[in-house]
């Protein structure tokens, strides 16, 4: 049974709005922890790179990011 345009378009901007909510209650239940989090981050993936089940650019790459991440967290903790 195929959905008609409209009924798709209402379903997919329903499940939109579900992801967004249950993120939001995420976020709200990691305020506080956010740069702890990435600190565990780091070091998983430090460890995962040491045993080799990162190849070092892919090792580069997520510690370059989760760098970014814990310095927005503390710029975040910083400014309230």
């Amino acid at each position: 049974m195929a959905l008609n345009s409209k009924a798709g378009i209402r379903l997919k901007s329903t499940c939109v709005y579900i992801i967004i909510k249950s993120m939001s209650k995420v976020l709200k239940k990691l305020k506080g922890k956010r740069t702890y989090l990435v600190a565990v981050l780091v070091g998983v993936v430090a460890v995962l790179g040491h045993l080799g089940y990162l190849s070092p650019e892919a090792q580069a790459t997520l510690l370059g990011l989760l760098g970014a991440g814990g310095l927005a967290s503390l710029r975040a903790g910083v400014k309230k």
